[in-house]
């Protein structure tokens, strides 16, 4: 299963609080800190120059949506291969 954001780089980076981007970016964000040994301020930065609270927020809500979609945990795998 291939996963599309279907977003540029831009959007993910930008400050729109719109329900898709905002989880697009989530899903970046636990992907990175999935797959790598980034620290939280350097997913940060790489995703619009977000603080590290602001990427532990994400995780904690990447984590809490995963309770309820059964594929989220499917779609994340994809984004790290």
């Amino acid at each position: 299963m291939a996963v599309k954001l279907g977003l540029a780089y831009d959007d993910i980076a930008s400050s729109a609080r719109t329900k898709r981007v905002v989880l697009a970016r989530q899903k970046i964000m636990a992907a990175l800190k999935l797959s790598t040994s980034l620290t939280l301020s350097e997913i940060g930065r790489l995703v619009g120059g977000r603080d590290h609270s602001s990427v532990l927020y994400a995780l904690s809500q990447i984590e809490k949506a995963k309770l309820t979609d059964m594929f989220l945990t499917d779609e994340i795998n994809s984004l790290i291969k």
